[in-house]
């Protein structure tokens, strides 16, 4: 009986050049303000996950589009050509103000969710810690926001993005972890 040769190991710098799986992945690229995106969500259309859900969240109010856009975008007409170049330059640099925010500033930010309640049919997902990855080092997450999970048939069917103050009474801001996802 013959040994398989060793595995090599992979490089740590070694840069792979994308191939194509021939279709099976992604069929096409879509392109949608955020709030599109959260809209397809919320009416089952689409699956995001946690991290996904609370970016579109904190971008969509900066990309958001004008109500003419997106008239035009339901009926998936090109929009009109007067797109306000001043008001898309703005929104742009009020969103890369607001990545500059925050302690520490969402550039900075590492996101690991984890269950700090159960309340009914939701869990509430805290995103204030970095993840076990990361343990020993001093990233941190968001510490005001948490992602509400709605469950049916013990399924998670929605999930929201809510204030920490909202949704937890000060006693639950002291509970023992439940579980980690």
């Amino acid at each position: 009986m013959s040994q398989s040769p060793p595995l090599p190991q992979p490089r740590s710098n070694a840069i792979h050049k994308p191939t194509s799986d021939g279709g099976i992945e992604h069929t096409a690229a879509q392109f949608l303000p955020p709030s599109e995106w959260l809209a397809l969500y919320r009416s089952y259309k689409i699956l995001l996950f946690p991290p996904q859900i609370l970016l579109l969240h904190l971008i969509s109010p900066f990309l958001s589009p004008s109500p003419s856009f997106l008239h035009h975008s339901s009926l998936g007409s090109p929009p009109p050509n007067n797109v306000d170049i001043p008001t898309i330059r703005q929104r742009r640099e009020g969103l890369i103000a607001f990545t500059r925010t925050g302690t520490p500033p969402w550039t900075e930010k590492c996101i690991s969710r984890k269950i700090i309640s159960r309340p009914g049919q939701q869990s509430i997902l805290a995103l204030d810690e970095a993840g076990p990855e990361l343990a020993g080092t001093h990233r941190k997450g968001e510490t005001e926001l948490v992602i509400v999970e709605v469950r049916r048939k013990g399924k998670p069917t929605l999930l929201e993005v809510r204030r920490k103050s909202d949704v937890l009474m000060p006693a639950d801001s002291d509970r023992d972890e439940v579980g980690k996802l």
